[in-house]
């Protein structure tokens, strides 16, 4: 791991992601 770090983690930026797929998914069936 290098010492400088992004601000957000792959976790994160994923769960972003997925939010987002899910306020697409509901907004159009």
């Amino acid at each position: 791991m290098s010492a400088i770090r992004p601000p957000f983690t792959i976790e994160s930026a994923t769960a972003k992601v997925r939010a987002a797929e899910d306020a697409w998914n509901s907004r159009n069936p």
